[in-house]
C-alpha cells in the first residue's frame, strides 16, 4: 500500500513538471499584442511623449520584430506636433539603436523609425541631433567598469548615442551645411576634451570626421521641390529610372513619395490603388521579406505590409482604409496581365513590374482577407482567382507557383461558404484547410508528446512498486 502511494505521488510529479515544461515553451502562433493592446499602447504615447515600453519592460521579450517596431514609433499626428529638439533625444534614446551602429545599418533601418525620418525631413534635424548629444552625459566610471570598451559602446546607452551620431555623421555628413559642419566640430571639441581623452584606448566610434560642404548643382530640384509637384501631378515625383533617385537617401525618398495629406484625400480609390501597385519600393520589400525558418505565408505577408508597406505608404494606409479600397485593389489585380515568360527566365526576384505588383497583390489577400475584406470583396476575389488560375499553371517552377496561389484564411471562408455553391468552393475550402493546419502541428505534436510521456512513467513507476511490494 505504501508503495503503491509512493508510485502515485511520483507519477504525479512528474506529471506536474512536464506541464511545466509544456508552459514555458514558447507559443510562436500566439502573438503578445493585439489591436486593443496596440491600441493601448499608441494612447500612452500622447500621455507620455516618450516610449511606453522599453528594453527590460514586462511583455517586451514577448513579442516579435513587427510588434516592437509598432511600439516604438509614435502616432504621426503627434509626430507632427513634437519640436525638432523633443524628436532628437528621443532618437537618441531609441530602443533600437544598437540596430543602427554601421553605415550599412543604418541605411537600412533609417526606414524604419517614423522619428528619424521626420528628423531627417525638417531643416533643423541635423542641428537638433546635434544640440541633443551635446547634453548626453557620460559617467566615465561606468564606462571604465566595462570589460571593454567595445562592451561599453554596446551596452551603455550614453555610448549608443556618441556611436549613433558618428555613423549618422559618417553617412550625412556630405550633405551639412557651414552651419552644422561648424556646430559639429564645436561639439566634437568640448566633448574630447571633456570625455574622450580619458577613455583608455582610441575607438573609431568617437573619431573625428572631416567634413567639407557638398557643391550641389543649384539648378537640381531639392526634395521638398520634389514633394510639392504632388500638387500638380497626381503621380511619384521620383522613380528609381529617374536622375533625381539617387541624390536622396531613403528617408527623403520616402519622404518625396508621400503625397500631402490634402491630395490623398481628394484621389479616387481607383488612382491611389494604381499608384499602390506601382510603389518604387515594393520589388525591395519583396526581396527583403523571404520566408524565414518557421514561416509561412501568411506570416510573409504580415511582416511585409506591417513592417514595410502600412508604415511607410501613406497611399496604402489611406487606401485600406476605405470601403471600397478591397474592391479597387482587386480590380487592378484582375486587370494585372502577369508576364510568365519573364517569371520562368528569370524567376519571382525579377522587377517586371507585371510580376511584383501580382506578388503584391497576393500578399495583400493573404494578409488582410480575413478582417479587412467584406462578403463582396471575397467574392469577387474567387472570381478572379478561379481566371487566373490558368496563367498560374504556366509557372514552370511549383515552389514558385505556390507563391501566387493565395489561400484565404479559413475565417473568412466560413462566413461566406454558407450562400455559395460548394462544388466552385471545394478547392479552395482544400487549399485554405491545409494551410491553416500547419499552424497548430506544434500544439498537436505537444499533446502526442505528453502523452506518451506519461504513458512510459507510469510503466515504469508502477513496475518499481510492484518491485518494491
Amino acid at each position: 500500500m505504501h508503495g503503491t502511494k509512493k508510485s502515485i505521488d511520483r507519477i504525479l510529479s512528474m506529471a506536474l513538471a512536464l506541464v511545466l515544461c509544456i508552459m514555458l515553451v514558447p507559443c510562436k502562433t500566439l502573438a503578445y499584442l493585439n489591436a486593443e493592446d496596440l491600441e493601448e499602447i499608441q494612447e500612452k504615447w500622447y500621455e507620455l511623449r516618450d516610449y511606453p515600453m522599453k528594453p527590460g519592460d514586462e511583455g517586451w521579450d514577448r513579442m516579435d520584430y513587427g510588434e516592437i517596431l509598432k511600439v516604438v514609433n509614435p502616432p504621426q499626428e503627434l509626430i507632427d506636433s513634437m519640436s525638432t529638439r523633443e524628436l532628437a533625444d528621443l532618437m537618441l534614446h531609441y530602443p533600437l539603436l544598437n540596430e543602427m551602429d554601421t553605415e550599412e545599418t543604418l541605411r537600412i533601418m533609417s526606414g524604419k523609425s517614423q522619428i528619424f525620418l521626420e528628423l531627417r525631413w525638417r531643416k533643423d534635424g541635423t542641428k537638433e541631433l546635434l544640440n541633443a548629444l551635446r547634453d548626453i552625459v557620460i559617467d566615465m566610471d561606468v564606462v571604465k567598469a566595462y570589460d571593454s570598451l567595445n562592451m561599453a559602446f554596446f551596452l551603455d546607452p550614453s555610448l549608443q548615442a556618441e556611436k549613433f551620431v558618428n555613423v549618422y555623421v559618417r553617412v550625412y555628413g556630405s550633405e551639412f551645411t557651414e552651419e552644422e559642419i561648424s556646430l559639429y566640430d564645436e561639439i566634437w571639441n568640448e566633448r574630447n576634451e571633456k570625455y574622450y581623452k580619458q577613455f583608455p584606448e582610441e575607438n573609431y566610434c568617437v573619431m573625428h570626421i572631416e567634413l567639407k560642404t557638398s557643391q550641389t548643382e543649384k539648378e537640381l530640384p531639392s526634395a521638398n521641390e520634389l514633394w510639392e509637384r504632388w500638387y500638380d501631378c497626381w503621380e511619384y515625383p521620383i522613380m528609381p529610372r529617374d536622375e533625381n533617385w539617387d541624390r536622396f537617401d531613403m528617408t527623403r525618398q520616402l519622404r518625396i513619395l508621400n503625397p500631402p495629406d490634402e491630395v490623398l484625400k481628394e484621389m479616387s480609390s481607383k488612382e491611389l490603388a494604381s499608384l499602390a501597385v506601382t510603389y518604387p519600393f515594393l520589388w525591395q520589400y519583396e526581396q527583403d521579406n523571404r520566408p524565414g525558418l518557421n514561416m509561412d505565408s501568411y506570416d510573409v505577408a504580415r511582416q511585409f505590409f506591417t513592417i514595410n508597406v502600412e508604415r511607410h505608404c501613406k497611399i496604402f494606409k489611406e487606401l485600406i482604409g476605405r470601403k471600397d479600397g478591397a474592391e479597387s485593389l482587386l480590380r487592378v489585380y484582375e486587370a494585372n496581365e502577369l508576364n510568365v515568360d519573364e517569371i520562368n527566365q528569370n524567376g519571382p526576384g525579377t522587377k517586371d513590374p507585371s510580376v511584383v505588383a501580382e506578388l503584391f497583390l497576393c500578399k495583400y489577400v493573404e494578409y488582410y482577407n480575413s478582417w479587412r475584406f467584406q462578403e463582396s470583396d471575397i467574392a469577387l476575389y474567387k472570381k478572379i482567382y478561379r481566371n487566373k488560375v490558368a496563367t498560374y499553371e504556366k509557372i514552370e517552377d511549383e515552389t514558385v507557383r505556390e507563391a501566387f496561389s493565395t489561400k484565404l484564411s479559413k475565417a473568412a471562408l466560413d462566413e461566406t461558404l454558407a450562400g455559395m455553391e460548394s462544388e466552385s468552393n471545394g478547392d479552395l475550402v482544400e487549399e485554405t484547410e491545409e494551410a491553416n493546419s500547419g499552424k497548430n502541428v506544434w500544439m498537436i505534436a505537444a499533446v502526442i508528446m505528453v502523452v506518451l510521456l506519461l504513458g512510459v512513467a507510469c510503466c515504469l513507476v508502477l513496475r518499481n512498486g510492484k518491485r518494491q511490494e
